[in-house]
């Protein structure tokens, strides 16, 4: 009967067990046949298979996912296939019969597009069969002509490269030269009986030649073939051209990192001191990079891209790279080399097994960190001759990562006696150095025309048939997977304590939240993404930048904790915040980000505060579209309208209302260059647009540690003026933020009108002279006394201010729609406010943040248990 892992299984008790064990089966599926890590199995079948190079019929298992069949025989490495099912031309019931099979015991032909026929038999469910692959047949997407692809190829400015052993040829002996033909010939030999490709039958006669080593004219097809990456380069037909362009064309860390490293990468092969290979090399890394940000480049990468492109055309040493990066060494090439330090405790665990005595010794030494950090990172190329590591490398490619740790445990095992006898781990590491160095390969050149210094000690040839014969059966691929995912969870574990305590003494350094606070924040944090579905980022300049919120995370955090997002205000005040410590405007904040708007809005000197919301309500943070009416939020909602009405009323009606859309269409630098308002050398960067926006946040952050302030508590950088719409915004927001206090209301109506008639001052031109900020500043820090109101003779009531008796009578000289800009500074903004008490004291008061990360959490956890 065909094990089948769909819909038609009967369900079991347990649903979670059933979808694990057949995401297990997937997982080892696609491991065993080095197949797309996106393929999910269907079900597999016992039968036999026809191989025509021998005339046998083979008893092993079928597999049928919904991209390929594929086959395993009972007896390990005798035969395996793998058919993609684009290549299936046909799929027929046969009639079969011969030793080994049981006469017509349901057998079915498979024809492929390159008219090779694969014989399938003792199937028990031979309709069912032939049904289900006829209908993933059908499910295959159609393939799309390439013309438009073709003709974007012809206009880069790039050519792809073919193998550079092809364009930068290493000399080689007469002796070396009849050894690869030897090879060569045998490989010719053995393919015209097994078949090329993809579906070529891989047997033990197979085995016993990649073990031996890979003529270096097939190294490049082979690779691709035994690794899979043939299957990822046929399924994204174009993709890569299209990478290159686009990776070329952009600048980033990634691109910049790998631009340092590309001259180190084998210095001694002449392709990489040459232009066209470090272009080459360029254009696989970069592409990389851009397809998988979440790695982008990790060192070591460039030295295994560089031995590819050496036996690869480009585009295949693109997709091999990308195979070893996610399917052989997962999690390996990221910042936090995950993979490496999972692996670290597997080759723990089996030298613990197999060399129990050498186990204790080198613990006591710590040289397992450093023997598979070193090791497998780079496949051994940098630890043992070039030409030796590639024959490491064609094993590894046909039999998986098993292969690195059985030549590492045989290399233990060679050098016990003498690494039992080391007293410290420099001693232990020169054994084992003196012992690599002095591996060869008498059946290649060596890359470096030195004479050799290093005494030989093994052949390349006997190391790889050594560790096959010791550790062969033993360490296989599934155990190795069994024990990498035992050592995934505490390596996980290791990795987010050490992530969230470098945090916390990152977010220490601003000195806003105590430490307690700041560890119950974070944990707050991890709770929101955990529910989010999501993990802590991998490419990180600072620790806290691992975790990172979207608005609507942020929002439910800054809303549940802030003293400032609280009544109709919150959602307001809490967007203008996200844009404010969103400083790399990508939709995303970092923990960082979100402990300073919580430390600024409720721990933060009175000052801090103010210039905090200043600058939020300060273009271009603040933008022209979100003033529309300026009563009224995004939703529709009557923001604070009784204030600004009132604060609107203060002005003439009859004066006609400034043009606030031309004023918001005008550049901070424009500002500055019509009235001297700002002094610019506060930042030479300033006059470029894409700096406004940074210049804000530097001036709203002065005083954090780090690059959130910019400069220190005593030297803020220079803030924007606020026109007058932004400043009508500023004010409803400190009006809703003190409605529920009388007294409050009244100083922030005190001062608002004061800041009004102070930006009526910035706005006539007729006063003859230049207003200075320094003057203007005086103004606002002598208003101590509240502002006498009179009444005039029609009974009105007017501002007794000095030197403004005619600011309300309209004429042509003070109109507002004249080409001075109206406008308030930061400096006026502090003094008016903190020059009422009230305000000073309520912007000082310090909030407790405990209570409300305490109920956050357990609102949290009641909310996991329903």
């Amino acid at each position: 009967m065909f094990t089948k892992l769909s819909k038609n299984v009967p369900k079991k008790a347990s649903f979670l067990k059933r979808d694990l064990d057949a995401r297990k089966q997937s997982n080892l599926y696609t491991l065993r046949f080095r197949l797309p890590h996106t393929e999910k199995l269907d079900g597999s079948e016992e039968c036999t298979l026809w191989t025509p190079y021998n005339k046998r019929y083979n008893w092993g298992r079928l597999y049928l996912s919904q991209n390929f069949i594929c086959f395993d025989s009972r007896v390990h490495h005798l035969v395996r296939l793998t058919i993609p099912l684009r290549n299936v031309h046909q799929v027929e019931r046969a009639d079969s019969g011969g030793a080994g099979s049981s006469g017509d015991s349901g057998s079915i032909l498979i024809t492929t597009a390159h008219h090779t026929s694969f014989l399938f038999g003792n199937i028990s469910d031979r309709d069912f069969l032939v049904h289900k692959i006829s209908e993933l047949l059908a499910k295959l997407p159609k393939e799309k002509a390439n013309r438009a692809l073709d003709r974007r190829e012809e206009g880069t400015d790039w050519t792809p490269q073919p193998p550079l052993m092809t364009l930068f040829k290493t000399h080689q002996t007469a002796t070396i030269k009849q050894i690869q033909q030897k090879k060569e010939k045998q490989w010719e030999d053995h393919m015209s009986e097994v078949g090329r490709g993809v579906s070529m039958y891989q047997t033990t006669a197979g085995s016993e030649l990649v073990f031996n080593g890979i003529p270096e004219s097939l190294r490049g097809e082979l690779w691709s073939v035994f690794s899979g990456s043939i299957l990822q380069k046929a399924q994204n037909k174009g993709l890569y051209t299209k990478l290159v362009n686009e990776a070329l064309s952009s600048r980033n860390q990634a691109n910049d990192e790998i631009e340092r490293n590309l001259h180190r990468s084998l210095p001694e092969h002449p392709a990489f001191q040459n232009y066209v290979g470090i272009s080459a090399l360029r254009r696989v890394l970069c592409a990389y990079a851009l397809k998988n940000p979440t790695i982008g480049y990790c060192q070591a990468m460039n030295i295994v891209a560089s031995v590819l492109l050496i036996y690869c055309p480009e585009e295949q040493a693109f997709w091999l790279l990308a195979t070893i990066c996610e399917t052989l060494l997962p999690d390996y090439y990221n910042t936090r080399v995950v993979g490496a330090l999972v692996d670290q405790g597997v080759l723990d665990d089996l030298t613990k097994t197999h060399l129990p005595e050498l186990h204790a010794k080198l613990d006591e030494l710590g040289m397992m960190k450093m023997i598979s950090l070193s090791w497998f990172l780079t496949l051994f190329i940098s630890v043992m001759p070039y030409e030796c590591a590639v024959n490491v490398m064609d094993c590894f490619f046909y039999d998986g990562a098993k292969v690195i740790f059985q030549v590492t445990l045989t290399i233990l095992d060679i050098n016990r006696e003498k690494l039992l006898k080391c007293i410290e781990d420099g001693q232990a590491m020169q054994v084992l150095s003196e012992y690599l160095e002095g591996i060869y390969n008498e059946e290649a050149m060596a890359l470096s025309t030195e004479p050799r210094t290093a005494a030989k000690t093994i052949k390349i040839q006997d190391l790889v048939y050594q560790s096959y014969r010791s550790y062969g059966a033993t360490v296989s691929g599934e155990f190795i997977e069994h024990l990498r995912l035992k050592h995934r969870l505490r390596v996980v574990r290791q990795l987010e304590d050490s992530l969230e305590k470098n945090t916390l003494r990152a977010l220490q350094q601003d000195k806003l939240l105590d430490p307690a606070e700041l560890q119950e924040l974070l944990s707050v944090i991890r709770e929101e993404l955990f529910w989010a579905k999501r993990v802590p980022c991998e490419r990180l300049e600072a620790p806290y930048e691992a975790y990172r919120l979207d608005y609507t995370q942020l929002k439910n955090l800054f809303t549940a904790l802030s003293p400032w997002a609280k009544g109709e205000n919150a959602e307001a005040i809490t967007a203008m915040m996200f844009k404010l410590v969103d400083d790399d405007e990508d939709g995303m904040v970092n923990a960082r980000g979100l402990s300073v708007a919580l430390g600024l809005s409720a721990r933060g000197e009175a000052a801090r505060r103010l210039r905090a919301l200043y600058c939020a309500h300060a273009p271009p943070m603040l933008a022209p579209h979100h003033l529309r009416d300026a009563t009224y939020t995004h939703t529709g909602e009557e923001l604070a309208a009784d204030a600004i009405s009132y604060f609107d009323s203060l002005e003439n009606p009859s004066t006609p209302e400034p043009n606030v859309n031309s004023g918001m269409q005008r550049s901070i630098s424009e500002i500055c260059s019509d009235g001297n308002y700002m002094d610019k050398s506060t930042d030479s960067n300033y006059g470029e647009p894409e700096s406004e926006a940074a210049a804000v946040r530097a001036c709203a952050l002065a005083g954090l540690a780090g690059p959130a302030g910019a400069g220190s508590p005593g030297s803020p950088r220079a803030a924007p003026p606020l026109p007058r719409a932004h400043l009508l915004r500023l004010l409803a927001t400190l009006h809703g933020l003190t409605e529920h206090s009388g007294p409050l209301y009244e100083a922030v109506a005190r001062a608002g009108t004061l800041l009004l008639q102070l930006g009526e001052l910035t706005h006539r031109p007729e006063l003859g002279r230049e207003i200075s900020q320094d003057s203007l500043f005086l103004a606002a820090a002598a208003a101590k006394q509240p502002i006498v109101a009179q009444l005039d003779p029609n009974g009105n009531k007017t501002a007794d201010l000095e030197g403004s008796s005619s600011q309300l009578s309209p004429s042509k000289e003070n109109d507002p729609s004249s080409d001075s800009v109206w406008f308030i500074t930061l400096e006026q903004f502090l003094a008016t406010i903190l020059s009422e008490p009230a305000l000073e004291e309520l912007f000082n008061r310090q909030e407790p943040l405990l209570p409300q990360l305490e109920a956050l959490r357990q609102r949290d956890r009641s909310q996991s248990l329903l």
